[in-house]
Parts: structure tokens; C-alpha cells; sequence
């Protein structure tokens, strides 16, 4: 518990400034299972992920549970290294051991701004990109039009079927702007099995940030695993 408190008091500050540079995966440990162990299970999952893109740093905490803290210069990077990350650990049959997930005003398709996400990496994250010399904008392009508008329906990391099989529970902090629309969310936390919803809005007034972090605490600490 005193590993998740410290995980919320960081969670709580990341509210507060609404900003963020990382994701972080709880993974619960196997029984009997050493910290060496657990370290070493995770870095063997991890070998799937291409670490010329995304970098992590894979921790074990004083209770015995593996953090891997992936980090990203945007939020295009942290989703893309996000949805691989959930692939090599499907892969290496982790998936089951992921407590629980916090979706703080989750991205998706708004059909009231349906460009919104091609056009702002075209301009922004798309250049920076092609500075590394080994992509062109053509292929930044491709990328774009296939996950942002080919696809655009949903969330663009998972599709409806996936989130109604989801059994991890989810506590959903929905946002009301274009890029983060209050619909998807709700229909995230719709879809999904075992799923809440924060109080909207939670980031204003300022006074509504406690109540949320309250509940983001609450949630976590219902969901954290217990040591025998």
C-alpha cells in the first residue's frame, strides 16, 4: 500500500498540471515469485519493444511489483509506445496481471473535428520526426491518414470488441475538448465491464481536483494487490 500511495501522490500531481511526459504498468508478481525475478520477466517481455523508439526504465517496488515507466517527448509517442508495450506483455501472457487502469481524459475520433489529430502532427510531431533524417513526410503522411483517419471511428489504440472483453478494471476521467471528446469516453466506460467515471468536470474548478485525485486514490488502493 505504501508503494500505490506514493504512485497517487505522483498520479495527484500530474492532475494538478494536467501534463504528463510518462505512462507507468503495474504488474502484479507470481507467487513466490523474487524481485530479481519479476525484473528479469518483465526485461524478457520487454525485448519485443523497439528501443529505438520508445525508452523505459523497469523498476521493482519494496512489495514486490514491476513498474515499467515508459517515456515520450508527446502524447502521440506515449500512445504509440503504450499500445506496443500492451502487445509484447499479451505476447508474453501478462496481460491477466495488469491490476488496474486510470484513463485520464482519453484521446479518439470526434466527428466535430475529424482532422484534428492528422493535421496537428502533420504540423507539429511530423517535422520534429523527419529531423532524425530516416523518415520522409510522405511516410509520416501514410502513418497519419491510416491511424487517424483510415481507422477513425473510436479510440485509436483498441476497438469496441477488445474494450467489452476487458476485464481489468478502469476508472475513467473524461475531458470536453476536440482532441479528448467527452463521448469517446463515455462510451469507453460504457463498453468496458468493470469500468467508473470520475465527476466531470474534474479539472475546474480548482476545487474539483481533490474530489478526483480522492477517487483515483480510492480506486487504486481497492485494486492494489495485497501481500500475504
Amino acid at each position: 500500500m505504501a508503494a500505490m500511495a506514493r504512485n497517487s501522490d505522483r498520479l495527484a500531481q500530474q492532475l494538478n498540471t494536467v501534463t504528463t511526459g510518462k505512462v507507468g504498468v503495474l504488474v502484479r508478481p507470481t507467487e513466490d515469485q523474487s524481485h530479481t525475478q519479476t525484473r528479469a520477466e518483465l526485461e524478457r517481455a520487454l525485448t519485443g519493444m523497439d528501443r529505438t523508439r520508445h525508452h523505459f526504465n523497469v523498476t521493482v517496488d519494496e512489495m514486490g511489483h514491476g513498474w515499467v515507466i515508459l517515456k515520450g517527448e508527446d502524447l502521440h509517442e506515449l500512445a504509440q509506445g503504450a499500445a506496443q508495450m500492451g502487445d509484447v506483455f499479451a505476447t508474453a501472457g501478462l496481460g491477466d496481471r495488469v491490476v488496474a487502469a486510470v484513463l485520464a481524459q482519453p484521446s479518439g475520433f470526434n466527428p466535430e473535428a475529424p482532422r484534428i489529430y492528422y493535421e496537428n502532427n502533420m504540423k507539429n510531431w511530423g517535422p520534429a520526426l523527419c529531423a532524425r533524417g530516416d523518415i520522409s513526410m510522405d511516410d509520416v503522411e501514410a502513418f497519419l491518414t491510416e491511424t487517424y483517419l483510415n481507422r477513425g471511428d473510436f479510440v485509436f489504440t483498441a476497438d469496441r470488441e477488445f474494450v467489452r472483453s476487458c476485464q481489468t478494471p478502469v476508472l475513467v476521467m473524461p475531458d470536453d475538448i476536440p482532441a479528448h471528446p467527452f463521448a469517446m469516453a463515455m462510451e469507453t466506460a460504457e463498453l468496458a465491464p468493470n469500468s467508473q467515471v470520475s465527476l466531470f468536470p474534474w479539472k475546474e474548478p480548482e476545487s474539483h481536483i481533490p474530489i478526483a485525485v480522492r477517487h483515483v486514490r480510492s480506486f487504486l488502493k481497492a485494486h492494489a494487490p495485497t501481500s500475504e
